[in-house]
C-alpha cells in the first residue's frame, strides 16, 4: 500500500483497528504516510490484514462469498474500523459482521444500506492469489467483475442492475421449465416488462 501521496480521489487510510477478525483478536495498526510493508513467516496473518484493508474499502471480502468466515473462531462478531483521509476530511468506516445478524456498514456513524454506495466513496483495488481466477476462471468471474465495477462507478444505477438481473434470472427459469405456446408468452411477459424498465432506467 503506497500511502506517499493521495488518489484521484484524494484519499489514505491512517489507521485500522479490528476486533475477532480472522486470526487477530485485537489489533491497531497506524499507517504513515509512505509506502507501506507487511512482511513475516507464513501463517502469520499479513492476507488476513490485507483482507481487512479491502473491506474497509469496499464493505466486502475479496476472499469469501460468506462473510461469516472472517469472524474469529469462538467470537460472535468481527469488527473492522478505519480512519481515512478522503479530500483532506478525515472520516472513519466501520464493518461489523455477528452471527445471526449480517452486516453493519456505517460512515462516521451513520449506517449505510449498500455495500455499493460504501465502496464508491473509497475506491480501491485489492489483489489477491484468488484474483488470478478472474483471469484463468470462467467467463462468468469477468463479468461478475465487470458488474461490480460499473455498480461502484454508477451506484445509483446499482439498485436497477440488480432488478435486471433478477427479472431476467425469473424469466429464463420460466423458459427453461415451460414447454412453448402462448401459455408462457403470458407467463414471461410481466418479467420481460421488469427487464425492459430496469435495463432503460
Amino acid at each position: 500500500m503506497d500511502n506517499s501521496k493521495t488518489s484521484a480521489s484524494g484519499s489514505q487510510i491512517t489507521s485500522l483497528a479490528l476486533r475477532s477478525f480472522r486470526t487477530y483478536e485485537r489489533l491497531d495498526v497506524e499507517l504513515r504516510p509512505g509506502l507501506t510493508v507487511f512482511c513475516g513467516p507464513n501463517g502469520i496473518g499479513k492476507t488476513n490484514l490485507i483482507e481487512a484493508l479491502a473491506m474497509a474499502c469496499s464493505g466486502a471480502s475479496p476472499r469469501t462469498s460468506s462473510e461469516f468466515r472472517v469472524i474469529r473462531s469462538g467470537s460472535s462478531f468481527a469488527r473492522i474500523a478505519a480512519e481515512v483521509i478522503i479530500d483532506g476530511r478525515q472520516h472513519e468506516r466501520v464493518v461489523r459482521i455477528e452471527a445471526g445478524a449480517g452486516k453493519r456498514l456505517e460512515i462516521d456513524r451513520s449506517v449505510i444500506r449498500s455495500v455499493d454506495e460504501f465502496a464508491s466513496s473509497l475506491p480501491a483495488v485489492s489483489f489477491l492469489p484468488e484474483r488470478l481466477l478472474v483471469v484463468r476462471g470462467a467467463p462468468a468471474r469477468r463479468r461478475a467483475l465487470l458488474d461490480r465495477c460499473v455498480a461502484r462507478m454508477m451506484p445509483r444505477s446499482a439498485a436497477d442492475f440488480r432488478k435486471y438481473v433478477s427479472a431476467m434470472a425469473q424469466r429464463n427459469n420460466l423458459l427453461r421449465r415451460a414447454k412453448g405456446g402462448a401459455e408462457v408468452r403470458t407467463q414471461i411477459q410481466p418479467w420481460t416488462e421488469q427487464m425492459v424498465e430496469a435495463g432503460t432506467a
